[in-house]
């Protein structure tokens, strides 16, 4: 098989297979995986994502569209976030800090992005409001220089990430 390692890439409201998730995973890709995960009808999903290494998987909300369980049918939001985390905490067995911690480091390799504090901040309020403040305090010690991406709202800065 055919593997650059420079080649990242993502497959976005990954639905797949186990054999598509492995041959794309295999190609260097990364699957994110939105509110489909969290449909009832949706365990051979959840079964896939069990089995994809959490250092390959981003969440996103595809707003406006495919909102998460209970709110399926309605306009997502990019707050339903949690919902998804949640999800995969839960097919995981791991706790939601980890998960947010995980998917926020899988951003950050994929788009080489180095955080600024302003950034991390604004990245923060949406993980603190959503998932718990265990960010903000990880990365309290940490030293961050500036990067454009700072200046963008939290809905652009998760749009280019997830």
């Amino acid at each position: 098989g055919y593997k650059n390692s420079n080649l990242k890439f993502i497959l976005h409201c990954f639905s797949g297979t186990e054999l598509f998730a492995k041959k794309c995973l295999d190609l260097n890709g990364f699957l994110a995986f939105g509110g489909i995960l969290t449909f009832a009808n949706s365990e051979n999903l959840r079964k896939v994502c069990l089995k994809v290494p959490m250092d390959k998987i981003l969440l996103e909300t595809d707003t406006p569209y495919l909102s998460p369980h209970p709110f399926r049918g309605k306009t997502n939001h990019p707050k339903n976030i949690k919902y998804i985390a949640k999800c995969l905490s839960d097919i995981k067995k791991i706790k939601l800090e980890e998960v947010a911690t995980q998917v926020y480091r899988n951003a950050q390799l994929l788009s080489n992005f180095q955080s600024s504090e302003h950034a991390l901040q604004k990245v923060n309020k949406t993980v603190v409001e959503s998932m718990g403040n265990h960010l903000r305090h990880q990365h309290s010690q940490s030293r961050f220089h500036h990067h454009p991406m700072a200046d963008y709202s939290q809905d652009e800065f998760w749009r280019g990430c997830l």
